[in-house]
C-alpha cells in the first residue's frame, strides 16, 4: 500500500505538478508564423532554459498577450536598433539573413528604427504581412516569455 501511495504522488507531480514548469503544448492561433508553423499546429514549449539565460535572436518563443499565448520569433535583443525596410529586417543597420521568411508574402512594409529596451525583446511573425507583433504592440518583457518552441506536431 505504501508503494502505491508513493507511486501515485510521483505520478501526480510528474504529470500534473512539474510538467507546467518544464514544458507545455500550445496550439498556434493564427497564420502569423507561416510558412514555418501553420494555424492550428501544436508546438512544444520548453520552459526551463529561459529561466537560466536570455533568449537568442532567431528563437521561437511563447508569451502571454491579451489573454492568450502567442508564438513569435525573437528579432531584436536589448540594445539592438531594429527596423523593417520593404518587409526586410535590419538590426543595427545590417540586413539579417532569414531563410524562414517567404518574402513573396511580405507587403513591403516599413517600420522603425527603434531601440530595444533593456529587459525586453522585439518579436516578429515569420508571415510579416499577417502578424500582430512588436511593430504594433511593442517589445515583450523577457519576464513575460513562457519558453522556447522546441518541437511541433504534438
Amino acid at each position: 500500500m505504501e508503494f502505491a501511495a508513493i507511486l501515485s504522488v510521483c505520478l501526480v507531480l510528474v504529470f500534473g505538478g512539474v510538467r507546467p514548469f518544464v514544458a507545455e503544448v500550445f496550439l498556434l492561433p493564427s497564420a502569423s508564423m507561416s510558412p514555418t508553423l501553420l494555424p492550428g499546429e501544436r508546438v512544444l514549449v520548453e520552459k526551463v532554459t529561459l529561466r537560466l539565460g536570455a533568449p537568442e535572436r532567431g528563437d521561437l518563443v511563447a508569451f502571454e498577450r491579451g489573454g492568450g499565448v502567442e508564438i513569435k520569433r525573437v528579432a531584436g535583443l536589448p540594445g539592438d536598433r531594429v527596423e523593417v525596410r520593404d518587409g526586410v529586417l535590419f538590426v543595427d543597420g545590417e540586413r539579417l539573413r532569414e531563410p524562414y521568411v517567404d518574402y513573396r508574402l511580405t507587403d513591403g512594409s516599413f517600420f522603425g528604427p527603434v531601440r530595444v529596451s533593456e529587459g525586453s525583446v522585439f518579436v516578429l511573425g515569420d508571415n510579416r504581412s499577417n502578424s500582430l507583433d512588436s511593430r504594433e504592440l511593442g517589445p515583450v518583457a523577457e519576464g513575460d516569455l513562457l519558453g522556447r518552441v522546441v518541437g511541433r506536431g504534438f
